[in-house]
């Protein structure tokens, strides 16, 4: 109506006062701009594990392979490799340099370019857990949202059974908590073809296995004990006559 003030669409604004529709699309549109840019940038930046679930035997190394990648025109500074641990209750992820137990076991084999590989040598059953990478630029800095898991296991041996007579058949097992390459058996120090036999008296001792390409770390020994009949006896009978009888 004639001599009447228009009025603007306005929304009423948590924080005070009222935001019109202009605004409103404005304040919709650089959102939406942020809501691209960051998608670009996580294009951009990533960390990428060739194997997130490596399994390794105690005593031995393992490697991580491992790239990241970041917008061109960044310098990266600093790279650090970390391991979750439980702190109080809560997750936390503790740089490796801060962890004494890694003092002259871990080792950055990466680079500053795009590869971020590391190797844990002389393996510990608790080293066990999940990894993360992080690496920093001039003006960013990226950590991996996703992990490597590293499972360290020992091998087992189990004889069955390990009391048996000449003739018997026997087994023998190693055991490890994941799926490793095939593994090898020695008796007092000497590689045993097969696992799997039918005892003899010689077979008698003890048994160690291990991951073949491994060979130096061993499992406990395990024994085998073959019962076995007297072997070449002979009988010697010295007949000697009744009393009174001629000799």
């Amino acid at each position: 109506m004639k001599g009447e003030n228009k009025s603007k669409l306005q929304m009423s604004n948590p924080f005070g006062g009222f935001v019109s529709c202009n605004d409103l699309k404005r304040m919709i549109l650089m959102l939406m701009l942020l809501i691209l840019k960051t998608e670009i940038l996580r294009a951009d930046w990533s960390v990428t594990f060739e194997n997130p679930n490596p399994c390794a035997v105690k005593g031995s190394s393992v490697q991580f392979r491992c790239s990241y990648n970041y917008e061109d025109g960044q310098t990266v500074k600093k790279t650090a490799w970390y391991k979750g641990v439980s702190n109080n209750g809560s997750w936390v992820r503790v740089k490796l340099s801060d962890l004494p137990s890694y003092d002259n076991r871990s080792e950055y084999v990466g680079d500053n370019q795009h590869d971020c590989g590391l190797a844990l040598h002389d393996l510990l059953l608790n080293d066990t857990g999940y990894y993360y990478f992080r690496f920093d630029t001039e003006k960013f800095g990226w950590k991996s949202k996703k992990s490597v898991y590293l499972s360290v296991t020992e091998p087992r041996a189990r004889v069955y059974p390990d009391t048996v007579k000449t003739g018997d058949e026997v087994t023998l097992e190693c055991e490890t908590s994941c799926q490793l390459h095939s593994t090898v058996w020695y008796k007092d120090g000497r590689q045993v073809a097969k696992p799997s036999f039918r005892a003899q008296a010689e077979d008698a001792g003890k048994y160690v296995c291990a991951v073949q390409g491994q060979e130096s770390v061993r499992s406990d020994p395990v024994a085998l004990d073959v019962h076995y009949p007297p072997m070449d006896v002979s009988l010697k009978v010295n007949y000697r006559g009744l009393p009174g009888e001629d000799s």
